[in-house]
């Protein structure tokens, strides 16, 4: 079985205390590689590595980084299929969204390949004619990347690819729990001729290495951005309810290696029990299953972590899974009357990353659109993530932005110049 490594200073090595840790598909529960697990002296050595790599990355030209993140997308691409396989069998998603993931990656080092080019100061307008002031970035130093599970290689790469590109250099921490993926794609960013110290990996199982380096089904619903609450128009909601109970009956599940699956298992037993008690919670409360609610019968289900698609009506404000996320493949379903009314339940919440509004009147989109407390709304689509424009939420949802240029200036720091002039201009 193949042992996975971590990368400090340019070499895979194995961690100091000799621990590892076996991955298994969810869909089996059969083993599919051992990881090296780090600690704090292994934490320690690649933070020492990338901090000495920090100034000659930092002066190496724009153009240069640009050329290797290039270069490193092309080497992703090559490994596409080895990667997205390896996705697959230790996350649990079909093989086409596995795929996608991948392809997404090589997408994100291509963009910030050039984005780190066009990093342009400013010039301050000044009342006085005797001096002139200018505004720069520079790289901060040294970026921890942490990413968890359910997206492993695209929630890194979003965030490796702007740090380097900016000009710092990396440590990064994939989760202990799906490391497989994401230490494959660190793997090909490295070998397109990164510096070593400049790209660093350490696996962990959480604050032993992080003290130190401090839509309803998609990703079977364990994927930040997914729709936790639907609040659908009273003349609408019967005819909306039997249409996406519809749809929801014929999604197929199984083993995601499989072509014809839509829907893996769930990623784990703790987020499969997750699920069952936000249901139970809400049945108790008076919310009616139009279908699913429960794990699938068979033989080929018996030793992976699957549950059925899930469509729930009914629900009230009180339920958990109206103010928690779940985290699972539901759609709790809730009816309003007035706009006003639908506005204030989407907003009580402490959470604000995205929201969707599905109408036919472009003026009720975009009076929704303005007022819903999310760092994204998509109208009449269910995607609000392109590469070129700002990902990120309100209140409890995160800080800062990632993709866009504005990722890129979160691994920056703002410098202020004022020039004086011994003679005005």
């Amino acid at each position: 079985m193949k042992l996975f490594k971590m990368l400090i200073d340019g070499v895979a090595i194995e961690s100091k205390a000799g621990k590892v840790a076996v991955i298994k598909n969810p869909a089996n529960q059969e083993p599919v590689a051992t990881v090296s697990l780090g600690g704090r002296e292994d934490a320690a050595l690649a933070l020492g590595a990338a901090k000495r790599a920090f100034s000659g990355w930092a002066k190496t030209d724009p153009e240069e980084r640009g050329a290797l993140l290039h270069r490193a997308a092309g080497l992703v691409r090559e490994r596409s299929e080895e990667i997205a396989l390896l996705l697959t069998m230790e996350q649990g998603k079909p093989l086409r969204y596995a795929r996608r993931e991948v392809v997404g990656s090589a997408e994100a080092l291509d963009l910030y390949a050039e984005e780190g080019k066009r990093n342009f100061g400013e010039v301050v307008p000044q009342s006085s004619s005797r001096s002139r002031s200018m505004v720069i970035r520079q790289p901060l130093g040294v970026a921890a990347v942490i990413s968890p599970w359910n997206y492993p290689v695209d929630l890194l790469a979003w965030k490796l690819a702007p740090a380097l590109a900016a000009g710092c250099t990396v440590v990064a921490k994939p989760s202990s729990k799906a490391p497989l993926a994401a230490t494959e794609f660190v793997m090909a960013v490295t070998e397109a001729g990164l510096p070593p110290g400049v790209m660093n990996l350490v696996h962990g199982t959480g604050g032993e290495v992080e003290s130190c380096m401090y839509r309803a089904f998609s990703n079977m619903g364990q994927i930040c951005i997914s729709v936790n609450r639907i609040y659908v128009h009273d003349s609408v909601a019967e005819e909306f309810a039997d249409a996406l109970v519809k749809k929801t009956k014929g999604l197929k599940i199984g083993d995601g290696l499989y072509p014809e699956v839509d829907l893996g298992p769930m990623f784990s037993e703790a987020q499969r029990k997750k699920t069952e008690d936000h249901i139970a919670d809400a049945l108790d409360k008076g919310a009616t299953v139009l279908c699913g609610g429960r794990r699938p019968e068979g033989d080929e289900f018996c030793r992976g972590f699957f549950f059925l698609p899930t469509v729930l009506d009914r629900m009230d404000p009180s339920m958990r899974m109206m103010r928690e996320e779940t985290f699972g493949p539901v759609a709790p379903m809730m009816s309003f009357s007035a706009n006003e009314e639908a506005l204030r339940l989407a907003n009580d919440s402490r959470y604000g990353l995205a929201a969707y509004v599905f109408t036919e009147d472009m003026t009720t989109a975009f009076w929704f659109a303005e007022r819903l407390e999310a760092g994204s709304v998509g109208i009449n689509l269910n995607n609000v993530i392109v590469p070129q424009a700002p990902f990120g939420g309100w209140k409890e949802s995160g800080l800062g932005r990632e993709r866009s240029r504005a990722a890129l200036y979160e691994y920056m720091e703002e410098k202020h110049i004022r020039i004086g002039l011994e003679e005005g201009i």
